[in-house]
This record gives C-alpha cells, sequence and structure tokens, in this order.
C-alpha cells in the first residue's frame, strides 16, 4: 500500500485559498476519522499550520488517496481544489517521505530553519494517534520526520537565527520604520507566535517604556499571566477598539478561525499604522489595507526574510539535504522490509509445514517414534536443520528490489509440493 501525501502549500497556494482550506485544531478529530472512513485509506495524517495543509494517507492506490484528499476539502471546506488544479501537490512513495523531512527541517518553510514547525508536527501526531488513525506507517514516517529534523536544527546551525514568523514580522517592522520601538504598540492573542513577539519587545524595551506596549486577550486570566510574564499593560476584548486606535503598530496572531478586526477599528486615523496580520485564516478583514493611514500586512508579505546570507542559507540547504537523503535511504529500507515481511513469512511457513509433513509421514511405530526422547530430539534436530538450510533463501529475498521479485524468489525456493 503506498504512502500518498497531497495538500496546499505556500509556494503552491495563495493566502486566500490557503486560509479557506486551514483547520483549527477542533476541526481535526471529525476530519481524521472521516479520511480513516475513506475507501482504499488505512491511516492519516494531517498537518495544518499558516503556511501549509498537508495529507499524509497510507493508502491502496495513489488514485484512492486523491479522491479522499479531494473529498475531504469539499466535505470540511466546501473548496472544491479541482478548480484550482495548480495550487496543491501530491507525492507517493519516497518523495512523500522526503517532503515531509523536509518540511521537519525547515527547508519548506516561508522562513529558513522556522522553529514551530516540530512542535506543529508532534501535536499533529498527537491528534491523529488520539483519533485511531495511526498505524505503524505513519507512525514510522513521522517520528523519523521529528528525528531528522531535530538533527538537522542542533547539528547544523539553521536554527542559530531563532528564525520564526514572529521574528521575521518583527525584523519587517524594524526595517519599516526607524522609531519602532519608540512607537505605541498592540498585541493581539496570546498564542506561542504572540509570545515571540512580546519575549522580543520585553527584552528590547526598558521599564521605562514597557507602557508603549499593550496585550489584547479574551480570556482574563490568560491575560493576567501575559502581563505578569512580560510586564505590559493588557486589556480584554472590550478594549480592542480603543487599543487599535491607540496603537501605530498591530501586531494581530491568534487561533481564530475567522476575522476580528475590520474598517471600523482603523477609520479616521490621524496617525499612521502599520498592521501585521500573522494568523492563518486572517484575523484582519483585508479592506483594512485600502484605508488611508493604514498598511497592513500578512504571513506571505513577510516571504523572502533572509536569516542568513545567501551564502550561509545554500550551504545549511546542502547540509541539511544530506540528513534527508540518509533519512529517505533510511526510511525506503525499512518500508521494503516491512514489504518482504509477507512472502518470507509465507516462504518460512511453507518449509514448516512441509518439515511437520515430512515428520507426520513416519509410521507410528517408527523406531524413531518408540522413546519420546527421542522423538523430541529429532523435532528439534529438523527445525534446526531447516533453520540452518533456509538461512541463505531467506537472505536472497531479503535482497530483491521488489516486493515482486521477492515474491517470484519465494515461489521458486518454495518446497514442492509445499
Amino acid at each position: 500500500m503506498p504512502l500518498f501525501a497531497a495538500g496546499l502549500r505556500y509556494t503552491t497556494a495563495h493566502l486566500c485559498l490557503r486560509e479557506q482550506a486551514a483547520f483549527v485544531e477542533a476541526e481535526l478529530p471529525a476530519l481524521l476519522n472521516y479520511l480513516g472512513q475513506q475507501e482504499g485509506v488505512s491511516e492519516a495524517f494531517v498537518l495544518s499550520t499558516c503556511n501549509r495543509v498537508e495529507l499524509y494517507l497510507q493508502v491502496a492506490t495513489q488514485q484512492a488517496g486523491q479522491q479522499a484528499m479531494l473529498a475531504a476539502f469539499l466535505e470540511f471546506k466546501q473548496l472544491n481544489l479541482q478548480e484550482h488544479p495548480h495550487a496543491w501537490f501530491t507525492f507517493v512513495e519516497e518523495a512523500a517521505a522526503k517532503h515531509l523531512f523536509s518540511v521537519a527541517c525547515g527547508l519548506d518553510s516561508l522562513i529558513l530553519g522556522e522553529g514551530q514547525i516540530l512542535g506543529q508536527i508532534k501535536e499533529a501526531l498527537r491528534q491523529a494517534q488520539q483519533a485511531g488513525q495511526v498505524g505503524p506507517t505513519l507512525h514510522k514516517l513521522v517520528t523519523k520526520a521529528l528525528e531528522v529534523g531535530k538533527a538537522v536544527r542542533s547539528k547544523t546551525g539553521i536554527s542559530a537565527r531563532d528564525a520564526s514568523v514572529s521574528k521575521a514580522a518583527l525584523a519587517k517592522a524594524e526595517a519599516l520604520l526607524s522609531n519602532l520601538y519608540n512607537l505605541p504598540i498592540a498585541v493581539v492573542g496570546g498564542g506561542k507566535m504572540a509570545q515571540l513577539i512580546l519575549e522580543r519587545l520585553s527584552q528590547v524595551l526598558p521599564k521605562a517604556q514597557r507602557k508603549q506596549v499593550r496585550i489584547i486577550n479574551r480570556s482574563p486570566h490568560r491575560l493576567d499571566d501575559l502581563c505578569q510574564c512580560y510586564g505590559f499593560e493588557g486589556h480584554t476584548w472590550d478594549g480592542v477598539d480603543a487599543t487599535v486606535a491607540w496603537a501605530q503598530v498591530v501586531f494581530v496572531a491568534t487561533g481564530a478561525p475567522h476575522l476580528l478586526l475590520g474598517p471600523e477599528q482603523f477609520e479616521g486615523r490621524t496617525l499612521p499604522c502599520t498592521v501585521f496580520d500573522l494568523s492563518v485564516p486572517r484575523n484582519v478583514d483585508p479592506v483594512v489595507g485600502n484605508l488611508p493611514q493604514v498598511h497592513l500586512l500578512n504571513t506571505d508579505d513577510l516571504a523572502g526574510y533572509q536569516g542568513f546570507s545567501p551564502e550561509k542559507e545554500q550551504q545549511l540547504r546542502d547540509v541539511a539535504g544530506q540528513w534527508i537523503e540518509e533519512a529517505c535511504q533510511q526510511w525506503a529500507q525499512w518500508q521494503q522490509e516491512r514489504a518482504l515481511q509477507s512472502p518470507l513469512h509465507q516462504f518460512r511457513a511453507q518449509w514448516e509445514a512441509s518439515r511437520q509433513k515430512t515428520l507426520a509421514a513416519l509410521p507410528p511405530n517408527h523406531p524413531l517414534k518408540a522413546d519420546p526422547q527421542v522423538w523430541e530430539a529429532v523435532e528439534a534436530w529438523s527445525r534446526t536443520w531447516m533453520n540452518q538450510a533456509l538461512h541463505e533463501p531467506t537472505l536472497h529475498i531479503k535482497s530483491q528490489a521488489t516486493l515482486a521479485q521477492a515474491e517470484t524468489l519465494a515461489s521458486v525456493l518454495a518446497p514442492q509440493g509445499g
């Protein structure tokens, strides 16, 4: 059964399409169960982030995988991907594994070496396991991806710049606004991306300037935790209008699957305001970008952020690529060994049946059967002899490049009439 991967990512699909296809955490159990019920699908794993929505399936055929993928987006998002033929991708077998390994290493991220992806893959695996949709193939695939991703991050230097969308947003803000850290700043949200921004601001701003940053969060308890941790002023959602009107820089990074801020929060401004919408689906209505005095950016506007020089980036990609190639070879070897288990099992079972048939053919009064201890020794000797005799043929079967070749050789080496 082939491994199948398909979906949308920032290199193939515009943000407008990715946000339509994005799945929030609460939707994943139903999606995973749906995929597992599709004909020809035996395992399912879904990775949905701001840069991608990718489905990894163990399927009977590639066609079954593609049909399941198209049906899922149509069922859950009312999105007919056949109307967008160039926006989605498919990979099969080793190409699918190589893609996930590249994603885990941060090579396929909007920001090279982006550090949040490993945590996102780990959480996606937990969700799929909880839904009962992870079998031996996807468990091996995803754990291997996490393994190679950690190795590349720890041993190549790709994580030296602590790359992330939040880091890129701050770098973009610094480039656009020379006086960024003297401006009133609002941070809407309390998740990982928002925390990375708050952490950086708390490092840069002295205590005397902490009042120029305000946090917006719906949960009073979460808001209190964030304010105590980073030392900034906080407001619940009731204060969002006043806070946005006050701010000249707004970072929006929430997990809400819908628009939170619209033109009404930004109309009539006398001072310019730069807004970074780091959420997918977007939380800021794109119309806001058409208002005077407002400059709106989203995640796709951060593409091209250079955490490294072009030479250093290429060097990191080359070194990481070597790790990925090695992981692909290990994956292919595991796949082959697993596929050969069936013909090997059948081959040895046939010889075992032949051994037992030969012993059973001896008449009841045969001298070897007269003494139970002697007969037990004969049984043990015949089993040892068979195992020794089958050692070389077993190695030959394991060495075959394809399952079909292994099955043919096993058939040829099977006992006559066995």
